[in-house]
């Protein structure tokens, strides 16, 4: 049965009937078809728990809850995909999403031309079975829907990106998972598909093990892969070493660092204002190339979220490395990047006249 009997007073429905166990484990084999993926969820929408979805958490068991809350919006594809869990990258419960690398074992003739001929990727599972049923505050099923919106939205509109600062992407899926041997039920998991990324987050690298000149190329790739994407229309929300890959070239005896790349976008806003205000929007300039001189100088503190990383005086070496798009940079674009408000509420004196 679905819904326990034992739920006592004061119980928990995910204490009484906790999920079963993950199944995105080594070995295991998934059939998927391509998935539509809905438009972006908007920037306004909140993932935060209702009153009355509180109340169905306390009462309502997690794995009956996916069945009354299952994936909406998008279509269905033709193409198929199989594929077997080679290892976990990130799997279990209390995640926001399950990862996996994975082995292609097969795919259909119309499957995605992009991952035609690849044999290894990763899946980014969004379930809500294994997101954490007892946080007050968020609703696992609003969120994975904003995450896996915004993320494969993301991905479609940095594609000529692909490749190079983020990762290729091989497409959406949508996975049917059975929910009861005896019968014929089944739930639905949306994922999608990327390279897989031969290397470790910044997160998992120890910046002492890297020359200073690795990390100034290193701290370089970073703003150029994120002012790229910001050309794009796309705000990166969730930029830290977490979600900061370092591939080194197995060639060389330098270990010289061969590609940087940024991912993790179910945060992303697609918008260059936080808030999508069309009229705000259009202050920002957007599809407009905007120098790191402005966006990374100090007074933003983009940098902060790598300070391990740095042991030099950023903001000379920003200037000097940058210098070069100094004459792309607009009295209009300093009063929207480098206004006197900015260094007067950072407490900072300006640092930047004669610059641009």
């Amino acid at each position: 049965m679905l819904i326990s009997n034992t739920i006592q007073d004061g119980d928990f429905a995910f204490e009484a009937n906790p999920p079963p166990p993950v199944p995105y484990v080594k070995g295991h084999r998934f059939t998927v078809r391509s998935q539509n993926p809905p438009a972006p969820a908007p920037i306004t929408e909140s993932c935060s728990l209702t009153k009355e979805a509180d109340i169905e958490r306390r009462t309502v068991p997690p794995l009956q809850r996916c069945i009354l809350h299952p994936p909406v919006g998008g279509s269905d594809g033709d193409s198929m995909v199989t594929f077997e869990v080679s290892h976990e990258i990130r799997a279990g419960e209390d995640h926001s999403a399950q990862i996996v690398a994975v082995n292609i074992l097969n795919t259909s003739p119309d499957c995605p031309k992009t991952l035609q001929g690849v044999t290894t990727a990763v899946a980014k599972l969004y379930d809500p079975l294994y997101f954490d049923h007892s946080d007050d505050d968020t609703d696992p099923f609003l969120c994975v829907k904003c995450h896996y919106s915004r993320e494969a939205a993301s991905y479609a509109r940095l594609s000529d990106l692909q490749g190079t600062v983020i990762p290729a992407y091989y497409g959406s899926y949508s996975l049917e998972l059975p929910v009861d041997e005896p019968s014929s039920k089944t739930r639905t998991v949306r994922l999608i598909m990327i390279e897989y990324i031969s290397g470790f987050s910044m997160r998992e690298l120890r910046p002492r093990d890297f020359s200073q000149l690795q990390r100034k190329q290193i701290i370089k790739q970073i703003i150029d892969g994120e002012s790229a994407i910001y050309t794009r229309d796309v705000r990166l929300s969730d930029l830290h070493p977490r979600n900061v890959m370092v591939e080194q070239d197995p060639n060389s005896k330098e270990n010289r660092i061969k590609r940087v790349i940024l991912l993790d976008f179910g945060t992303n806003i697609l918008s260059r204002h936080w808030l999508g205000i069309p009229e705000e929007e259009q202050k920002l300039l957007p599809g407009t190339y905007i120098s790191p001189l402005l966006r990374w100088h100090k007074v933003w503190r983009m940098v902060n979220s790598f300070s391990d990383w740095v042991d030099w005086d950023y903001q000379p070496w920003l200037r000097a490395e940058y210098a070069h798009t100094a004459s792309s940079v607009t009295p209009y674009m300093k009063s929207q990047w480098l206004s006197d408000f900015i260094f007067e509420r950072r407490n900072m004196k300006r640092d930047d006249e004669g610059l641009y």
